[in-house]
């Protein structure tokens, strides 16, 4: 990343004196400064990047969250923004939420709203089309994305290992003696999920199964809802396609809770689920899940310590944070029926609805 424009550049492009372009953009009164001239000057700011001296003396950090659509955004913890104020506060900087739309347009809008008003940093917890973040690079405003809402190799960011967890939620169904093991996620195309999903896919394959294509449910390209989905998968009068779901988002987890209870099922005595937890809004969850999660206000203190960093020292690499996730034991998950090992156990007999490698066979 290029140094910052300096109000020299801008002047020279405008055309203008430096102490013309200082009062312009420094907003202070000028009657002999005409509109034209004021006009012209915030052009050649707003195409190089400025940023006024003032803006940079207590960096000011906006927090970017999507809007409401129909399907929410995971990042919505209160808690998680507090940490982000009060990391900040120590540096004498501040955080102020803004909410983007979902569509490139209603994006682009807000941002450039950010980036022409006093705007040192985004830390960016939403996805925002690629058109909107080519336009922020452009404009060299430091970017932290938090997350893993989305990836870009020219932006830091920080985030949760999402396959380190999901590898945890897996090895414990595994030992509890798991085999045909479902998948439900919101969008493949999120990182985040997508991480998590190969995770699931490459344990099911160490232990010989290759999941059925309806094993696997995405909310976002799917045509039928999520209770069809379990509804297909654990029908009530005989032997349920698999014992066990793993949800990569609480939400998820809760919907399909409720659809096992109306489906008859017992949880976890028929039916095991466990949850990938996201940074969304800090209400208790009704159901005690057994999970994995990263404490997100350790992920809000890192994301502001590095924005801050890289809007000192603009030529920092941008590099990938990930932090670990814990393990929590909760109700939803057990043994599988009896019946359900049995199965597992007869000979070469292929799990209900998937398929097993033999050894030695690719």
């Amino acid at each position: 990343m290029r140094n910052p424009v300096t109000l020299a550049q801008v002047a020279r492009k405008a055309g203008v004196a430096i102490s013309t372009a200082s009062m312009v953009l420094n907003d202070r009164p000028n009657t002999r400064i005409s509109a034209a001239t004021q006009q012209r000057v915030r052009h050649a700011a707003r195409e190089l990047g400025y940023r006024p001296r003032s803006a940079r003396t207590r960096p000011r950090l906006h927090l970017v969250v999507g809007g409401v659509s129909a399907h929410p955004e995971p990042f919505e913890n209160l808690a998680v923004v507090a940490a982000m104020q009060a990391e900040a506060a120590r540096a004498n900087a501040t955080v102020q939420v803004v909410i983007v739309g979902q569509t490139a347009a209603a994006q682009r809008e807000a941002l450039e709203a950010l980036v022409e008003g006093r705007c040192d940093g985004l830390l960016v917890a939403t996805r925002l089309e690629p058109e909107g973040l080519d336009w922020l690079l452009s404009r060299r405003v430091p970017v932290v994305l938090v997350g893993a809402a989305m990836a870009d190799p020219r932006c830091t960011s920080v985030h949760s290992d999402n396959y380190q967890g999901s590898g945890l939620l897996m090895d414990h169904l595994l030992r509890l003696g798991h085999r045909r093991i479902a998948f439900c996620g919101s969008c493949r195309d999120m990182t985040y999920e997508q991480q998590r999903y190969q995770c699931y896919v490459a344990r099911c394959l160490e232990i010989g199964v290759v999941p059925a294509p309806h094993w696997v449910y995405w909310e976002r390209e799917s045509q039928h809802s999520l209770e069809e989905w379990v509804a297909r998968l654990a029908p009530r009068r005989r032997e349920p396609e698999c014992t066990a779901i793993f949800a990569d988002q609480v939400q998820l987890g809760e919907r399909v809770w409720h659809a096992l209870r109306r489906q008859g099922y017992r949880v976890p005595e028929e039916m095991s689920l466990v949850v990938f937890e996201e940074m969304r809004l800090g209400t208790p969850e009704a159901h005690p899940f057994t999970r994995v999660r990263c404490a997100p206000e350790a992920i809000a203190r890192l994301a502001v310590i590095r924005l801050l960093l890289e809007i000192a020292t603009p030529d920092l690499p941008r590099v990938r944070m990930v932090l670990p996730t814990d393990f929590a034991q909760g109700t939803t998950a057990a043994p599988p029926p009896d019946s359900a090992v049995a199965t597992e156990g007869d000979g070469d007999r292929p799990p209900l609805g998937g398929a097993r490698i033999r050894a030695g066979t690719r």
